[in-house]
C-alpha cells in the first residue's frame, strides 16, 4: 500500500533511509528532522512495515523536488519506488490543477528513465571529485543527474518482494 507518512513513522523512514545515508546516496535524515517534514513523505508499506519512502519539498511557485526515495533491500526492483513518485505526482495533479514543475538530482539516473523520464542535465563526476555539466555516455556512469519528472500516473494498491518492474532502491535525496 502506498500512503501518505503517518505520525508512527519517522522511525521507520529514519531506520529505511540510514543504509542509504551511510553510502552517500540520499542524505542522512534524523527522526526529528522527519517529523518536522513528515508532511512532504508517502510511505510504501507491506505487512505493516515502511518497505519505501520519498518525500516531495516545495519551492512554492509550483516548483517541486523528490528527495529521500529509497526502497528496503529486499523489495527493490519490484515497481516500489516508481509507484512512490507516481503517487506524489498525482497528488500534486491533484493539489495544483495539473500546472506544476517537479524535479529530482539523482545518483541512478537509470531509474527516472525506467519510469519514463528523460534527463533534462547530466552532472559527470571528473577526477577532482567535482560535478561538472556533461553527456552521459553509459549505463552505471557516476554523475548526478536533473530530471524533469513527467508522465502518467495512477494508484498502486499491492506491494510485494520481487513483484512489478523496476527500481534501483535508493534514489534522490531528502529534505
Amino acid at each position: 500500500i502506498i500512503r501518505d507518512a503517518a505520525e508512527k513513522d519517522p522511525a521507520a523512514i529514519a531506520e529505511l533511509l540510514r543504509p542509504f545515508a551511510e553510502a552517500k546516496i540520499v542524505l542522512a535524515r534524523n527522526e526529528d528532522d522527519i517529523r518536522h517534514y513528515l508532511a512532504n513523505f508517502t510511505v510504501a508499506e507491506a505487512g505493516g512495515e515502511v518497505v519505501g519512502c520519498v518525500a516531495v519539498r516545495s519551492f512554492d511557485n509550483s516548483l517541486f523536488e523528490v528527495r529521500s526515495l529509497a526502497v528496503r533491500t529486499d523489495f527493490q526492483k519490484s515497481g516500489v519506488g516508481g509507484k512512490l513518485v507516481r503517487y506524489d505526482m498525482e497528488k500534486l495533479d491533484r493539489r495544483c490543477s495539473g500546472k506544476f514543475r517537479l524535479f529530482t538530482l539523482t545518483l541512478v539516473p537509470d531509474f527516472f528513465e525506467k519510469i519514463g523520464n528523460q534527463a533534462t542535465t547530466f552532472f559527470c563526476q571528473d577526477a577532482f571529485g567535482d560535478f561538472r555539466p556533461g553527456v552521459k555516455q553509459g549505463r552505471g556512469e557516476q554523475g548526478v543527474a536533473a530530471f524533469r519528472l513527467v508522465g502518467s500516473v495512477h494508484h498502486p494498491t499491492d506491494l510485494r518482494p520481487g513483484q512489478g518492474g523496476g527500481t534501483h532502491g535508493a534514489e534522490p535525496d531528502g529534505d
